[in-house]
């Protein structure tokens, strides 16, 4: 019998298994840094077993880089099959999907970075992984398809330090030193030149020893945030008011403190705002004895020609003393994909009339923060709706406007008792160092709570349950904007990439690894 299987030792021994395992060990160690874990530091370990594979061999990098993302992103994202909102075959199904789609799609970049280490040598290989993928993730985020979710960067923005690295270059330079950690470390190990590891403490360290300011400010905001907690499916199937009624329930809690502005959950307002005439009325009722502006998530449609555009918005809800509901709104531009809207319309109109269960809204027409009247003037508000938080160009699009707020409206509902919810949190972090502005977050369920301008969290309220505070924010009237608000190290990450790509294209010669 034992011939047979004679053949297994040798598979073990194999260059395959070897990547197998090496990448196998790297996404494990990736996904355990990942929130709501406590683990984050685990990252500056987590792709030393992945560089070790590549720097011992300038063959089957594609290989590797593929499977270490198929681990990694059914770790990732399992939340995914969870989505309470849909079928559970529907939300298996696309759970697999997305797995296979962002595992091929970065599988790409290490295709063309063991190219170039055939072409060049296996250091040039490394070099082009630590320093490119940055510039390789920025461009994969932008479009229709962009899902900046499972970042290098995702396990350090809960630590509080690594953060200066954003306020410098965004998140693509928070990833590429955190590359640069395992990278060192790797190298050190397959060279035998333990020196090096002399760098390693200092470059996880140093950042705890710069002080960090938090940026001036000179007003101190009161701000309302409402979490609603009711279950999506009710949210619908019952009387519109339903939600409503719970809102401004909690609001009313929080007039004893004299909040300046109340912010409510995305869709609170679960109607039509300007089409349901009777429904407006008497939600401005409602507004009006409270007295104070209402930033709230609402449904909303324009028509354009026999077209009629529906929109994921949120609007300013003001007491008639201060002008009453207007048709002044903000809308979502970035749409999940298949949830919200059937990608690539533009180049196929007909995808439109495809309908898979899907919302079917337009992008958002407008990009400038909504303005909210206060004791102390018009406040700028950006109001990124759900999972828009997610994108750098988001916070970069609100800057340009003059945001002194950033207040994230979201139902995350869907994927409660999830990995979903606390990495969706998280990853909102980044936008306050890049923007230099303190964040607010209501979402239906959780988690909600504020963010100063640092990316530090102030508060963050229990989930699951409804809940309403004020909260004291301090804020500038001119936000100071950071240069980590502008996409410069991803691109030249992309364009050094890119370089040396076009480098090794025409260099026949193979050079031997070293």
């Amino acid at each position: 019998m034992s011939n047979y299987f004679h053949w297994i030792p040798k598979l073990f021994k194999s260059q395959f298994a070897t990547t197998l395992l090496a990448a196998t060990a790297s996404a494990l160690l990736a996904a355990i840094a990942l929130p709501p874990y406590q683990f984050g530091w685990i990252a500056f370990l987590s792709f030393i077993p992945l560089y070790l594979r590549l720097l011992g061999n300038p063959r089957g990098w594609w290989f590797a880089g593929w499977w270490y993302n198929v681990v990694f992103n059914l770790l990732a994202v399992h939340w995914v099959s969870a989505n309470s909102g849909t079928s559970e075959e529907l939300a298996f199904f696309s759970y697999i999907a997305m797995v296979l789609y962002l595992s091929f799609r970065n599988s790409i970049f290490f295709w063309l970075a063991g190219f170039i280490a055939k072409r060049l040598s296996t250091i040039w290989g490394l070099l082009v992984v630590t320093f490119g993928y940055a510039g390789f993730e920025w461009l994969v985020s932008h479009g229709e398809l962009g899902f900046p979710w499972t970042i290098t960067a995702l396990p350090l923005v809960s630590l509080d330090a690594p953060l200066l690295f954003v306020a410098v270059g965004g998140v693509w330079l928070l990833g590429t030193y955190l590359l640069c950690v395992n990278g060192l470390i790797a190298y050190s190990i397959a060279k035998k030149n333990w020196r090096i590891l002399l760098v390693v403490p200092v470059l996880i360290i140093a950042p705890y020893f710069i002080h960090r300011t938090t940026p001036p400010h000179n007003i101190l905001l009161r701000v309302g945030v409402i979490q609603t907690s009711i279950d999506p499916e009710s949210k619908w199937a019952n009387d519109p008011f339903y939600t409503v009624d719970r809102a401004i329930s909690l609001s009313r809690e929080l007039l004893p403190q004299k909040p300046d502005f109340i912010v409510w959950p995305e869709t609170a307002v679960p109607f039509y705002l300007h089409a349901r005439i009777g429904h407006r009325e008497r939600l401005q009722n409602l507004i009006d004895t409270l007295d104070i502006p209402v930033i709230a998530g609402a449904q909303h449609y324009l028509r354009d020609g026999e077209e009629i555009l529906t929109y994921n918005a949120v609007f300013v809800l003001k007491p008639r003393r201060m002008g009453g509901i207007d048709s002044t709104f903000y809308a979502k531009r970035w749409l999940v994909p298949l949830g919200e809207r059937i990608p690539f319309q533009w180049l196929v109109p007909s995808l439109h009339n495809v309908n898979l269960g899907q919302a079917e809204f337009t992008p958002g027409p407008r990009e400038l923060p909504l303005e909210i009247p206060t004791q102390y003037g018009i406040i700028k508000v950006g109001t990124p709706v759900c999972y828009e938080s997610i994108f750098p160009q988001m916070g970069a699009m609100f800057a340009d406007g003059g945001v002194q707020l950033l207040a994230n409206v979201t139902n995350d509902a869907w994927y409660d008792h999830t990995n979903e919810k606390p990495q969706h949190a998280n990853l909102f972090l980044p936008r306050a160092v890049e923007v230099s502005v303190p964040l607010v977050r209501s979402a239906n369920t959780g988690v909600s709570g504020w963010i100063d301008a640092a990316g530090r969290w102030q508060d963050r309220m229990p989930d699951i349950a409804p809940m309403a505070k004020v909260y004291t924010i301090p804020i500038a009237r001119e936000p100071v904007r950071r240069i980590g608000s502008y996409p410069w190290w991803g691109a030249v990450s992309l364009f050094s990439f890119l370089g040396v790509l076009v480098y090794a294209l025409l260099n026949r010669r193979k050079l031997v690894s070293r």
